[in-house]
């Protein structure tokens, strides 16, 4: 009786051990084959083959899982590292998804614990409302953040149950055509314009040279008629000298300078010219060289400081300017790289257009023609180097402007003993 009860007992009791080894998450445990022919051999062999059929199962997900994680992990770091603000939309049209560069575009860089991640797409693109597939730009300005033209693509994805978008910042390219459409504007009026404003000036002053010795009634009023006239052609043929100017922007002729040289003697006429400003003149080192196009290069000058000598001015006739003005220019070296900054004490710089003030003809002087600063754009684009304009506060008050011009030094590694000795 002991003998058949151990029998029985003895399989059964394995397993018991070899279920709780299951349980306990060991797949690989295995029963002893009895050998008979009797149920409990043929409930052993099923145990086996479940067990064996569930270890190949799990190694089957966990591969799947791990090649899950890899591919996520690629699609995380192409994410991450796309030029182009990507993001993921339900049904509803509520950000799931969005990669870094879609925060840093729509968020600015400083968009700290705030997220996109809940958010309707219509709190950013009131026009993506209801559309699908489809494609449109528009201007966004991001919290705190330059103003930016940013191209959005909206595909459904199949089966309806959402959308992805991909936002790119064509600031740059729209950029790009409105300087060249304002080209061909000031070209176009620069060409229509010009042709009558030397026979109106020279009528003008034959006529005030000739007949005002004649006239005896109302004299004053003839010859303030005609100086009107002639300063009134001389505005508008340095206005069209300007258009002709930026129509025909020359290329860069570049040479070796030394911009220290080049900031000093630019600042010479605007000394004279405004003896009732403090305008200086501050370098960290007496040379800085550089391969650039001095003429180009005074023009950038002559531009931001005569902006700030005017902002000083309009400051002073509001009756805001105590102190005397101040424009200070700065020149210095970082990275390889020149960096000048001009500072003033002015009236700064009007916060809702200030970004847009590179751009040709916009301007906040009453009679600016709005391509001085579009110049100096150009200027720099030319030099690989970029135009940054900012208000200065003091005590959260604004108390000035500053613009700061940074371009490649532009120096080749064969460059001449003598200007290696001059960096040096």
């Amino acid at each position: 009786g002991l003998m058949f009860s151990q029998s029985i007992v003895a399989p059964i009791a394995a397993l018991i051990t070899a279920a709780e080894k299951v349980r306990a998450g060991d797949l690989s445990v295995r029963v002893a084959d009895i050998g008979d022919e009797d149920e409990l051999a043929i409930l052993g062999s099923s145990f086996n083959r479940m067990t064996s059929q569930l270890e190949r199962q799990r190694r089957e997900l966990t591969d799947a899982n791990r090649m899950l994680d890899e591919r996520r992990r690629f699609t995380e770091a192409v994410l991450s590292g796309a030029s182009s603000g990507i993001i993921g939309l339900d049904s509803a049209g509520v950000i799931t998804l969005a990669n870094t560069r879609a925060e840093e575009l729509l968020m600015g860089t400083h968009a700290g614990a705030e997220t996109l991640i809940g958010r309707p797409i219509d709190d950013f693109f009131p026009e993506s409302k209801a559309q699908h597939n489809t494609t449109f730009q528009m201007e966004y300005a991001t919290p705190n953040g330059p103003r930016r033209t940013l191209l959005l693509r909206l595909t459904d994805e199949q089966g309806g149950n959402g959308a992805v978008a991909t936002i790119d910042d064509i600031s740059a390219l729209a950029s790009a055509q409105r300087k060249a459409a304002w080209a061909d504007v000031a070209r176009r009026i620069a060409h229509e314009i010009k042709n009558p404003l030397t026979p109106i000036q020279l009528s003008a002053e034959r006529l005030h040279r000739k007949y005002l010795p004649q006239i005896t009634e109302d004299r004053e009023t003839f010859e303030k008629c005609t100086e009107t006239i002639i300063r009134q052609v001389n505005e508008i043929g340095h206005m069209v000298s300007e258009f002709s100017a930026y129509a025909r922007m020359p290329l860069p002729v570049k040479k070796i300078e030394n911009v220290v040289d080049v900031c000093r003697d630019a600042l010479v006429l605007q000394r004279e010219a405004h003896s009732d400003l403090d305008i200086s003149f501050t370098a960290d080192v007496g040379a800085i060289i550089a391969n650039c196009d001095r003429s180009q290069l005074t023009q950038v000058l002559t531009n931001l400081v005569q902006n700030a000598v005017d902002s000083v001015h309009e400051r002073r006739a509001t009756g805001a300017l105590t102190a005397k003005g101040r424009v200070s220019v700065a020149c210095s070296e970082r990275n390889g790289n020149v960096l000048i900054e001009v500072n003033d004490n002015g009236i700064g710089l009007p916060e809702k257009v200030k970004d847009q003030l590179l751009e040709p003809y916009v301007t906040t002087k009453k009679k600016g023609s709005g391509l001085g600063l579009a110049i100096v754009k150009k200027i720099m684009e030319d030099h690989n180097g970029e135009v940054m304009l900012e208000n200065v506060y003091v005590e959260g008050l604004k108390s000035g402007a500053k613009a700061v011009i940074v371009f490649s030094r532009g120096m080749d590694a064969d460059e001449p003993a003598s200007v290696r000795g001059m960096i040096a």
